[in-house]
């Protein structure tokens, strides 16, 4: 890998986002309720003007993201989190934050594939753009799903600035 996976650095605000969907995720055991939550809100408020197969691509690294996130915030982060989902001209922004300022989101290095850990590689190959950034005594990790290959994503740059 030829560049940090998970830079320092606040999520690009762009005119335009509009609050989709949120929530406070209480346990592991709640995901699945909220994953189709999720999924009726994306399929309620489709971009426009793609065919469906871009969407559905973008819905399932949406889904696949938000589950890799919000499970790492619940497992290492501290109460409370708190989920986000902002649709944007391009597709979707997702936000999780929770109370571990003090806890970087670090992927694992050297652990075999088959004791897991690895969802931080995954959520940033399906991401157009990710990073995280501190607020307050919590954080915020973000990660940006397209649907439209017109868009340019503007990744961080290293200092975590665009």
């Amino acid at each position: 890998m030829d560049q940090p996976q998970w830079q320092q650095c606040p999520p690009r605000q762009g005119a335009g986002q509009v609050l989709l969907w949120d929530g406070e995720p209480p346990s592991l055991s709640a995901l699945s309720r909220m994953r189709s939550e999720l999924r009726r809100a994306t399929e309620a408020d489709r971009p426009a003007g793609l065919d469906d197969d871009a969407i559905e691509d973008g819905l399932e690294r949406l889904l696949l993201v938000f589950e890799e996130l919000v499970s790492n915030g619940l497992r290492h982060g501290r109460a409370p989190i708190r989920v986000a989902v902002h649709a944007t001209g391009c597709g979707w922004l997702l936000t999780v934050a929770d109370g571990a300022g003090d806890r970087a989101p670090v992927p694992a290095v050297g652990r075999d594939a088959a004791t897991g850990g690895h969802g931080l590689y995954m959520a940033a190959r399906l991401a157009s753009a990710h990073g995280w950034t501190r607020d307050g005594r919590g954080k915020t990790v973000w990660a940006l799903i397209e649907t439209t290959p017109a868009c340019d994503p503007v990744p961080c740059l290293p200092g975590g600035r665009y």
